[in-house]
């Protein structure tokens, strides 16, 4: 892969998780939800912490993990992933 795609490709990555965090953010606050409670309903032991990554995109998440922030949130993944 050309510097120019794999650069193209780290800024998609980069714009996606952003776009993910937002909606993740957004749907947490309307639930009133803080990190430290989020992260307990998923099982996280690093708390406040990784949810705030997350929800700023400056951490990849795996497919459990996103499956098990829908579920505490209420929603489908695809509804995270859908913008």
């Amino acid at each position: 892969m050309s510097t120019l795609a794999a650069h193209i490709a780290q800024q998609m990555e980069e714009d996606y998780l952003q776009k993910l965090g937002m909606k993740i953010r957004r749907l947490r606050l309307e639930q009133e939800l803080s990190h430290d409670k989020l992260a307990l309903m998923i099982g996280s032991s690093e708390g406040k912490a990784y949810i705030s990554r997350i929800e700023f995109g400056k951490s990849n998440i795996s497919t459990s993990v996103l499956y098990r922030i829908a579920k505490a949130l209420g929603v489908k993944v695809h509804d995270l992933i859908d913008f």
